[in-house]
């Protein structure tokens, strides 16, 4: 017995070395152009280039309208699509299972595969260089997946929690904001997150719907640098760079709360 223990510990650690060693090349793959990227923008002036670029006026403003964009369309997906969830799974509603997964269908739709239709409506409502033409289609597009996300953690919380608010008197939106809304913390970090993510690198929306330089996000300044600095790759990457470190960095520090709200309520 005591040989077979060994033998298994010994075939564990060495499945474990494997996994790391797999896991680690994988990340090397994934480094090599972020390196590269940072190691050119360095090139010449160094963090001089970062401050050429970024004290281009323009920048700034870019900043700002990705910040326009992303916080609107962060909070409609949080309370559209927690207030479904809480409908789709706490409320009794004929059908709404087939309701339910007819949002689901969202996810399986790309930009590019409704983007005529979309401008089509756009015009129609003559949103054309107006911050709505792109925060309601990507409002639209993010929320399948957070009321997927928010309905499975729902599911979870015990009914008699939500029979009791309603006792002492709750409304059930009274419920849904005080009970169920601050019990979903995981899953509204989540969805904070991929819709933050979203929504921060969008960049077909942006470039369809608006024809001011004014209007653009910073997904968009690339376009800008390679007319103004073409023959400079440095503060061309040095722009990339600043395009993509903010992203990077929110997502590393947050990481640990969107894999936590991914995988509450897969497990019941």
């Amino acid at each position: 017995m005591n040989k077979i223990k060994i033998d298994t510990s010994k075939r564990e650690k060495r499945e474990n070395i494997k996994f790391h060693i797999i896991l680690i090349i994988i990340s090397i793959l994934f480094l090599v152009p972020l390196i590269s990227m940072v190691s050119i923008s360095l090139r010449g002036q160094g963090f001089a280039n970062y401050v050429k670029v970024f004290a281009d006026v323009k920048v700034p403003k870019y900043f700002l309208n990705s910040i326009i964009i992303t916080v609107p369309t962060v909070f409609l997906v949080i309370f559209i699509s927690s207030l479904a969830a809480f409908a789709f799974s706490k409320l009794k509603m004929s059908g709404k299972n087939v309701v339910f997964y007819i949002f689901l269908c969202g996810l399986m739709l790309p930009v590019a595969s409704i983007i005529v239709q979309l401008f089509i409506m756009i015009v129609k409502f003559k949103l054309i260089n107006n911050y709505l033409a792109v925060i309601l289609p990507l409002t639209a597009l993010i929320l399948p997946f957070g009321l997927l996300i928010f309905k499975n953690y729902m599911d979870d919380i015990p009914n008699d929690i939500l029979e009791a608010s309603l006792i002492d008197g709750c409304t059930p939106f009274s419920t849904y904001f005080r009970v169920v809304l601050p019990l979903s913390l995981p899953a509204l970090s989540a969805v904070t997150i991929f819709a933050f993510l979203f929504s921060w690198n969008e960049f077909m929306l942006p470039l369809v719907f608006f024809r001011k330089n004014e209007l653009f996000p910073i997904t968009l300044l690339p376009r800008y640098f390679l007319a103004e600095h073409q023959f400079k790759l440095s503060l061309v990457f040095a722009g990339f760079t600043g395009i993509v470190l903010p992203v990077l960095i929110l997502y590393i520090i947050l990481q640990k709360y969107f894999i936590e709200g991914l995988t509450a309520g897969a497990i019941k």
